[in-house]
């Protein structure tokens, strides 16, 4: 599902920065991917702590507050 995003870890972020900015597309964009995020909260538990896809995961989890 990550993978889905199209854009990068930092991309993303760096769209977070300014989003109130943006032209319309770009904030629905946005608010897909944090619609996109969402339901990973539930899968990460399910994940070992040591396994690097859950910190992937939980990387991505935390722009989740950031994202419109």
């Amino acid at each position: 599902m990550i993978r889905d995003i199209g854009l990068t870890y930092g991309e993303v972020q760096e769209a977070t920065a300014d989003w109130r900015s943006t032209t319309p597309a770009q904030m629905l964009q946005l608010r897909h991917i944090k619609n996109m995020l969402t339901p990973l909260k539930g899968v990460s538990r399910e994940i070992a702590s040591a396994d690097p896809l859950r910190q992937e995961i939980e990387l991505w989890i935390s722009l989740i507050p950031q994202l419109p």
